[in-house]
Parts: C-alpha cells; structure tokens; sequence
C-alpha cells in the first residue's frame, strides 16, 4: 500500500517528467520518468490476482459483499450513533 505523501509526490514528480522529459529535452526528468512508470508497471505486475469466487444462487437466498474476514466486521458506526442518542 502506498503511503499517501508520496503518491502524491510520485504522481507531480511524472506529470512533470513527462513535461519536461519527453516534451521538453530534460535527460535528467526523461530519467525520472522512466523510473516512475517502471516502479508504476512492476508494480502492477507484481500485484495478487484478484479473488474471484462464482456460484450460482437459488431463490431466496443472498449475496453478502465484505471486505472483512469472516466473522471480523466492527460495530456499526451508524447505528452505535443512533444508539447513543436514543439513551440521551
């Protein structure tokens, strides 16, 4: 996972490079850029599959999408909110 700061940072540092290596005559922000989209497209590569489960669904029953593992969900946040209004 990237750190906010410097995707931040590597995303200004290419659209510059891109300016002024590739459109301009900058070796110096060609190489930069070379780098950046290098780390971008291993980086990509590098990455997990995705988890892709199919079955098929009989009538009446549901889908239920999470990002958590089984049996880990928080509290709701909502309804946590709602219940401390209601005893106030």
């Amino acid at each position: 996972m990237a750190v906010p700061g410097f995707a931040k940072a590597a995303a200004w540092a290419e659209l510059r490079a891109r300016t002024d290596g590739l459109r301009g005559s900058s070796s110096a922000w060609m190489a930069i850029w070379v780098l950046l989209t290098g780390y971008r497209y291993i980086k990509r590569k590098a990455a997990p599959d995705p988890v892709v489960i199919r079955e098929r669904l009989e009538p009446g029953q549901q889908l239920v999408v999470t990002h958590f593992a089984k049996g880990a969900a928080p509290d709701d946040p909502v309804a946590s909110r709602r219940r401390r209004r209601r005893r106030s």
